[in-house]
């Protein structure tokens, strides 16, 4: 793999990769651990995101329980991937696409509410979330 890949598992792959863990806290030693091995970036989807590069681990503020919808994983990807696309830093990529897909359920909110949000919504909102970065 390529330095400084950023990987975005869910809860089972992560576990695949890095084994089982009983704490937070162990969790996210191995993942600084594999972070470090691999040298790679990884997205530890949850609430709240984290992002972690090596031993540097930024912690997401924005999002909500809407994210938790079938797709949203695979959209996160896509937009870390068009930052990338458009010469982010692999780690600036990955934090960025972050607080934006969080912010995406927080514009969403008042319109879709939690039970109907959807993946799609992610993408409809995505220019809101831009835009709100200017403000």
């Amino acid at each position: 793999m390529p330095s400084k890949t950023i990987i975005t598992p869910h809860k089972k792959e992560l576990e695949r990769l890095i084994g089982t863990w009983h704490s937070e806290a162990e969790k996210l030693d191995k993942v600084v651990q594999f972070s470090l091995e691999y040298d790679l970036v990884v997205v530890v989807k949850g609430a709240p995101t984290l992002v972690i590069y090596h031993s540097e681990i930024y912690q997401n503020t924005t999002g909500n329980q809407a994210l938790a919808t079938a797709g949203s994983g695979d959209v996160l990807s896509g937009i870390i991937t068009s930052l990338l696309a458009q010469n982010y830093e692999p780690i600036n990529a990955a934090i960025l696409g972050v607080y934006l897909h969080g912010l995406t359920a927080a514009i969403a909110l008042p319109e879709t509410g939690f039970q109907s949000f959807i993946a799609s919504d992610i993408i409809d909102y995505l220019g809101k979330a831009f835009l709100s970065l200017e403000d």
